[in-house]
């Protein structure tokens, strides 16, 4: 409709402007090699206009006939592209969705089609590699590792078939080849990371670590078994560059053990081991300041060996220690840890008092099995003590001067016991990579034999997210 539109209008003006024309009076001579031509001006102008619409027509059919042949070719080409990028996305749709077969046949289509470039070479590499025709993801993943923009991506891909094919040399020396193109936290810094811990390079890997923990923390949760780490290497990252702190303490100089030590209650307050080997350090002149630090690590997370240490260095007798520790539970993070550690000192020290008040001050949240079983083990030295004085009394007597610690006392204890039996389990050693138990803090745990994964998970705190995961599981 509006190109009908357009041909009235201009039908319509082109009439008018002859119309015009004719009407204009006018002769025009022109005088030339001997010749004079008289004709009326209206009819040269409209000859002129129609010799120029003329020349153009001729001038666009020429024109059209000399670029025929490449017309021809650029639509012919312009369907080749087409009909490549279609095998293209046909085979990353295949890739996808797990046909690996016809991944592999759409990525030779669209290598045919378009030639070799980025996008064919890779889709072939990745099909080919799933499929497991070794030898043509090798050859594919050389060539992209030849070109400086896919560089990164082939090198990257060789890592992988090396480490596969259990080439580790050449799986770590691709991997570093691959970093020259992309560092940060990827693929190949991860392998590196691996090769170093597995190699007991732990300079070297605690610093990678330590780069990783500012950048991208959360990021570090995706990488796995895949990238060369043992199953669960990863699973508290914090927990692993503590430990790797420890051991580079172990091979430091005297000078330099403190600082490792306590770079790793940096990257984790839970690191106990690291504040007991702080303690260990102390000098007579420094007992002071290990006392002190040895008080802000138990109110940051009481354990009952930085309690040990801490009586050893104090020189508190056992009432002053116990009221330390009660003071200390107090402001901990972790109250009813810190008081059950309180009410354990003074039960073993026989301060029944300060052992009653202690575990009345652990909230029902905090009653595990280790509480019941100690408020049970309160109630039978009760009971023996009363027993042992009430040999002269009479029943009326014991009862009158040992009250509520006689026969009341044996009750109590059985109600403790059963309670312990349904009681949630206290704080523990256990491991962040096999989610096992563990009797005593390991730097490589016995079950599943990896580093750094070895917790004290604290009673009344969060879990680990991995044990989150398993139990929702």
């Amino acid at each position: 409709m509006l190109r009908l539109l357009q041909f009235l209008i201009l039908s319509i003006l082109a009439a008018i402007l002859v119309s015009w024309l004719a009407k204009q009076a006018g002769v025009t001579t022109i005088s030339w090699a001997g010749w004079q031509i008289e004709m009326r001006t209206s009819l040269l102008v409209a000859g002129l206009g129609i010799a120029v619409a003329a020349l153009l027509l001729i001038y666009r059919f020429l024109r059209m006939l000399f670029l025929w042949p490449g017309w021809l070719g650029h639509n012919w080409q312009a369907r080749r592209q087409k009909k490549g990028e279609r095998a293209l996305s046909l085979g990353m749709v295949a890739f996808a969705a797990g046909d690996h077969k016809m991944a592999r046949r759409q990525a030779r289509k669209a290598e045919k089609l378009l030639g070799a470039g980025l996008l064919p070479d890779l889709l072939s590499a990745q099909a080919a590699h799933a499929a497991g025709d070794a030898k043509a993801a090798m050859r594919y993943f050389t060539v992209l590792s030849k070109n400086e923009d896919t560089s990164y991506f082939g090198h990257l891909g060789l890592m992988r078939l090396y480490q596969e094919q259990g080439k580790d040399a050449q799986s770590i020396e691709a991997a570093h080849k691959a970093l020259a193109y992309a560092d940060g936290l990827t693929p190949a810094a991860i392998r590196v990371l691996a090769e170093e811990i597995k190699s007991h390079q732990w300079r070297a890997a605690l610093d990678r670590l330590s780069a990783f923990l500012r950048k991208d923390k959360e990021g570090l949760s995706s990488f796995g078994v895949q990238d060369g780490l043992a199953p669960g290497q990863l699973n508290d990252p914090s927990l692993l560059a503590a430990h790797l702190s420890v051991l580079l303490s172990e091979e430091a100089a005297e000078g330099d053990k403190k600082a490792y030590l306590e770079r790793a209650l940096e990257y984790s307050p839970r690191m106990i081991e690291a504040s007991r080997r702080l303690a260990l350090l102390a000098t007579d002149s420094q007992k002071k300041s290990a006392v002190k630090r040895l008080e802000k690590d138990f109110k940051a997370f009481p354990h009952s060996q930085l309690a040990d240490m801490l009586a050893k260095l104090s020189g508190d007798n056992e009432g002053q220690f116990i009221a330390r520790l009660g003071k200390l539970a107090q402001t901990s993070a972790y109250p009813d840890a810190g008081h059950l550690i309180a009410a354990e000192w003074a039960l073993k020290s026989g301060i029944w008092a300060s052992a009653s008040s202690s575990l009345a001050e652990i909230s029902p949240a905090g009653q595990t099995n280790t509480y019941f079983l100690l408020v049970a083990d309160l109630a039978e030295k009760k009971h023996k003590f009363a027993i042992g004085d009430d040999s002269q009394m009479t029943p009326a007597d014991t009862q009158n001067q040992y009250s509520g610690f006689g026969a009341d006392s044996i009750g109590e204890k059985e109600q403790a016991l059963k309670a312990a039996a349904h009681a949630p389990h206290a704080a523990s050693w256990h491991c962040r990579a096999c989610y096992q138990g563990l009797i005593e803090w390991e730097m490589i745990c016995p079950s599943c034999s990896v580093l750094g994964q070895v917790d004290w998970c604290q009673s009344g705190a969060s879990p680990p997210l991995a044990i989150e995961n398993k139990d929702a599981g």
